[in-house]
């Protein structure tokens, strides 16, 4: 168990310890057996979005990658064609289905482990060009070690990759049953900084997504997306894609930076 923001004890989304301040809005425990995998496979079912996200990141990802918090390998298995393909996942159940996916992608490796343990600096020996966080940084306890750790297994020019919660003045139900935090655009932008990279990009994705958010995790204070849910979320995507390109978006529920070690 493990320090939510208001002090109680829980686990989040991905087992990372989650520490932070006081917030109003209430402790909500996450249903910890079960509860990772039975989310990541409900998300599957998100085809048209898992499609859009690997096709915001595809141009920035280099030959070898290492993905922290690869789930069920959703994003890993969109990649494939690269020289290596390497998930990283502290949750047993999310390794063995990511496995599974990735059967047939010889370049694909799959582990259990912890960005935050020392043993991590040892995947430096699968020479690395791109670290990837999909949404994952957001749910670490100390994202600038994660990001330092990252730093490590990189040579120069390497780079880093990520997706992650943005403003946190969405956050709400859904964010603190699932652990995680939210970034502003200065904040991300000065963590990667501070981790040893310079960046490269930054920018916001998912206008159409903070209306979505705001409804489901502040209005409707839903705790955890059903399948369902996911589902209508899926159909909403074609309209979001062509939301940010006519708007930029000046805003949007996602950030996407990139990071190049210096």
């Amino acid at each position: 168990m493990v320090h939510c923001q208001c002090g109680c004890r829980r686990r989040n989304a991905r087992g990372y310890l989650h520490e932070g301040g006081a917030h109003s809005l209430g402790a909500v425990e996450v249903v910890e057996i079960g509860f990772v995998l039975r989310d990541l496979k409900a998300i599957a079912s998100m085809s048209r979005y898992y499609e859009w996200k690997s096709s915001l990141i595809d141009r920035h990802v280099g030959r070898r990658v290492v993905e922290i918090g690869c789930g069920t390998g959703l994003m890993l298995a969109r990649l494939k064609g690269r020289e290596l393909l390497l998930g990283l996942d502290r949750d047993e159940g999310c390794v063995k289905e990511a496995r599974v996916r990735l059967a047939g992608i010889p370049e694909a490796d799959v582990r259990e482990g912890d960005v935050l343990s020392p043993e991590f600096s040892a995947l430096s020996e699968n020479r690395p060009d791109t670290v990837l966080f999909v949404n994952t940084l957001e749910i670490i306890s100390d994202d600038l070690l994660a990001l330092r750790q990252s730093a490590s297994i990189l040579g120069k020019d390497g780079k880093l990759v990520i997706l992650v919660s943005a403003l946190p003045s969405l956050t709400g139900q859904l964010d603190l049953s699932h652990g995680q935090k939210r970034y502003t655009r200065d904040g991300l932008s000065d963590l990667i900084k501070s981790a040893g990279y310079r960046v490269e990009s930054i920018r916001y994705v998912n206008l159409l997504g903070v209306l979505g958010w705001w409804l489901d995790s502040r209005l409707r204070r839903k705790q955890e997306m059903s399948p369902s849910d996911y589902r209508q979320r899926d159909l909403a995507v074609p309209l979001a894609k062509i939301l940010d390109a006519l708007t930029g978006p000046p805003l949007g529920s996602i950030l996407l930076a990139v990071g190049i070690k210096e």
